[in-house]
């Protein structure tokens, strides 16, 4: 009975002291992935040697011969602090959060493959200024030269168990499309409600009720354009399709899947001669919800005389 209890002593002393020790190496290997902010690092490609600083709040400044040093430090600095999220934005908006996450992700997989974001991402690439193809390419040779020489990944891929892929010029692009998906999903809602009044409704009804344009032509043609004459109220159609209705409206308002919440942007100026230096205030609020880390990411930038501030 005693050699009993003393195991049950000696088993359940050894549970906290497995526990620290397993809390310990875990922060000693999280503290190994921090990247270091100091040192020196060879990037191939460079015209010349780049600076970068970070002030009180680690915000990057980066100092540079030209634009394409900086780009390319940009892209350097973004996958040292932020490589992680990076990955996991372009493997949400291709579809493939499923190879790391499982059946949890495969809903919003089938989304992104459905849309077809990375279809979208490589025609779009092709078709962009070579100047903007070439700086985009830039970008990806930075993220991926600290991707090749970092002592140690991010914690978060030694936890999952996998390595990131090398950053491509489209991968840039995928990120941006999500971001429109996000800021234009009013437009999805918009089109599933217009297939239902064709599917369930006459075709004057339909046409008097909807418009011949939208956002989008009106932003290409000017809005107020339309392509279709003036029509009278179909009154008879309306009539006719209200008797026939019966609870039918109910059905069909409640089809469309609306969001529970309004998505919208806003900006806003102010004009020198209200500042105290002289110089306007141009700010702006895209709602694109709140996360950790934060999608924005701060930087500035010095090169050839240019000084840019912002974020990317």
């Amino acid at each position: 009975m005693q050699r009993i209890r003393r195991f049950f002593f000696y088993s359940l002393l050894a549970v906290p002291v497995l526990m620290i020790a397993g809390i310990g190496i875990a922060a000693l290997a999280w503290q190994k992935s921090v990247p270091a902010l100091d040192g020196e690092v060879i990037v191939s490609k460079l015209s010349a040697p780049v600076t970068i600083t970070s002030d009180q709040h680690g915000i990057p400044l980066i100092t540079a011969h030209n634009r394409v040093d900086a780009v390319r430090a940009l892209g350097y600095i973004c996958a040292r602090d932020r490589l992680f999220q990076m990955d996991l934005l372009r493997r949400k908006n291709a579809g493939r959060l499923a190879e790391l996450f499982g059946g949890i992700a495969v809903d919003s997989d089938i989304s992104a493959r459905t849309y077809g974001f990375y279809r979208v991402a490589k025609s779009a690439l092709k078709k962009l200024p070579q100047q903007h193809q070439y700086y985009l390419e830039v970008y990806a040779e930075g993220v991926n030269r600290y991707i090749d020489t970092a002592a140690e990944l991010p914690f978060e891929f030694t936890v999952l168990g996998y390595r990131p892929a090398p950053w491509r010029a489209e991968d840039s692009l995928l990120v941006v499309l999500g971001m429109s998906n996000v800021l234009t999903g009013w437009a999805e809602q918009e089109e599933r409600m217009f297939s239902i009044m064709e599917k369930n409704l006459p075709a004057d009804i339909v046409s008097f009720l909807t418009p011949d344009t939208d956002a989008f032509t009106d932003s290409l043609l000017g809005p107020g354009k339309s392509f279709r004459p003036a029509r009278a109220i179909p009154v008879a159609s309306l009539q006719k399709a209200l008797k026939q209705a019966g609870q039918e409206p109910v059905k069909l308002a409640t089809a469309v899947q609306l969001r529970d919440f309004v998505a919208g942007s806003n900006a806003w100026a102010v004009s020198g001669n209200k500042t105290q230096d002289g110089r306007a205030i141009l700010a702006n609020d895209m709602h694109l919800g709140i996360a950790v880390p934060n999608i924005w990411y701060r930087a500035e930038m010095n090169y050839g005389g240019v000084h840019a501030a912002g974020v990317t």
